[in-house]
């Protein structure tokens, strides 16, 4: 029951506490941080919104202008973060000093992703995917062909990865369409994160933890692949055949 920032300095051998706080409203707690160069950004319960100018070494907390609950934030450049919570998209333009809020879209959207003007919000409740192409000034609403929590994660503009509830999903249009990975062990993906375009993990759900070394070489395009039923290779004009999808 205590909001709490915990920091490293030594690649996680030994953890300081940064920001402490049992002021604020129960349940207490912070969902994610995000960072570049000096500047983090952290989100929670409560609408909390946290900030720090030096690496996360001291944390000041400003106004979201929400008290929803907000599970995740991204850079999307130096001064612009995009956060998003239960029925709430948050944007910020000057390094997470103040935010607007757009309360349009309802739902609970569990994570953001955000590269240069593009900006993904997933909804796990309606199984969608919000996407803006212009910082987030105006979103399109794209169906998901699988079920999920909302979990996603942008390599790239275009290259897309979601938790799905029955495996990993990748995107490389943006999410107009989707390839899933073949994992027979897989459990409930909860974050990814990613070291660079090939490097990446996801965690989850009864210790779960998948890496790649190589995302850009799964999956490659698929070739339409078909048998014919009852088979034959010969055919008169006006007959009718039955193609059996044999495509990956």
């Amino acid at each position: 029951n205590t909001e709490m920032i915990l920091r490293t300095a030594n690649g996680g051998s030994n953890w300081n506490y940064a920001s402490l706080n049992t002021s604020v409203g129960l349940p207490r707690y912070i969902n994610s941080v995000d960072l570049i160069a000096a500047r983090a950004i952290a989100v929670g319960n409560n609408g909390r919104i946290g900030r720090s100018t030096n690496a996360g070494v001291t944390w000041s907390f400003v106004s979201s202008g929400t008290t929803n609950m907000i599970y995740d934030v991204k850079f999307a450049a130096y001064d612009t973060l995009f956060a998003a919570g239960d029925n709430v998209l948050l944007k910020s333009v000057n390094g997470g000093l103040t935010w607007t809020t757009n309360t349009t879209f309802t739902g609970s959207f569990k994570s953001v992703a955000a590269k240069g003007n593009v900006f993904y919000a997933g909804n796990g409740s309606a199984n969608t995917l919000l996407k803006s192409t212009n910082y987030g000034t105006s979103f399109s609403t794209i169906n998901l062909p699988f079920t999920w929590l909302g979990i996603l994660y942008a390599v790239d503009k275009d290259t897309l990865l979601a938790a799905g509830n029955d495996g990993i999903y990748v995107s490389k249009t943006g999410g107009q369409y989707w390839e899933k990975y073949i994992l027979p062990a897989y459990n409930q993906l909860k974050m990814f994160d990613f070291l660079n375009n090939q490097t990446g993990i996801g965690v989850g759900n009864g210790g779960y933890c998948i890496l790649t070394t190589n995302l850009s070489a799964a999956h490659t395009n698929p070739i339409c692949s078909f048998n014919i039923l009852r088979g034959g290779s010969t055919f008169c004009l006006g007959d009718s055949i039955t193609l059996v999808n044999t495509t990956a």
